[in-house]
């Protein structure tokens, strides 16, 4: 009696575990689609606003091109590294994420010791605008992305339990067989579940 109510237990925490899962997936998938909205404004500001508002007869021409170049490159890998993460959940992305945006910032500030246009400047503010947006996505991606890893975890945990309770209920053989092949399959499911939506943003 004792284990059919752990059983029981176990399993209402599967099933709202399951329920989570789904709610921060599709949390995921959007968050993932505004950071790449984001990302992909930012690089049409520098691209088709403050690069061309450049005047390249001035004598700051050829350093604010060099910085706002360096801004749309470091953009983009901090854009690559986020959807690295979301994929890997690799601790070292976390770095690469925190780095680009430090050097981002850095090409920002650059802007700042030249004499800027008004047209310029527009762009710019429109710029660090966006950038402040993005970086508000950024953080949701990731913190989404870890409580999803967290809650894919415990559900595995839990299949564990129930598969091994279950087992020593049935008294049957090869439990650790039956084990290792829910869990894979658990896995399976969940984290397919959420790849597959990513994938699909």
């Amino acid at each position: 009696k004792d284990l059919e109510d752990k059983v029981g237990q176990v399993f209402q925490r599967f099933k709202v575990a399951t329920e989570e899962i789904s709610k921060l997936a599709y949390q995921q998938y959007n968050d993932l689609l505004l950071l790449r909205n984001d990302v992909k404004q930012i690089s049409q500001l520098i691209e088709q606003q403050l690069y061309p508002a450049i005047s390249k007869s001035s004598p700051d021409a050829l350093p604010k091109v060099d910085a706002i170049l360096n801004m749309n490159v470091r953009i983009s890998q901090f854009s690559a590294s986020i959807e690295g993460y979301v994929a890997q959940q690799d601790q070292a992305l976390l770095k690469n994420i925190k780095r680009r945006k430090m050097e981002f910032e850095a090409f920002q500030k650059n802007l700042n010791e030249f004499q800027i246009s008004s047209e310029e400047e527009e762009a710019i503010g429109q710029i660090n605008n966006m950038y402040s947006e993005l970086s508000q996505a950024s953080d949701a991606v990731i913190q989404t992305t870890e409580k999803l890893t967290q809650v894919i975890g415990q559900s595995s945990t839990d299949t564990q339990s129930i598969v091994g309770y279950l087992n020593t209920i049935s008294g049957s053989e090869g439990s650790n067989a039956v084990a290792e092949k829910s869990e894979s399959s658990t896995w399976g499911m969940v984290s397919g579940f959420a790849g597959s939506l990513v994938l699909a943003c």
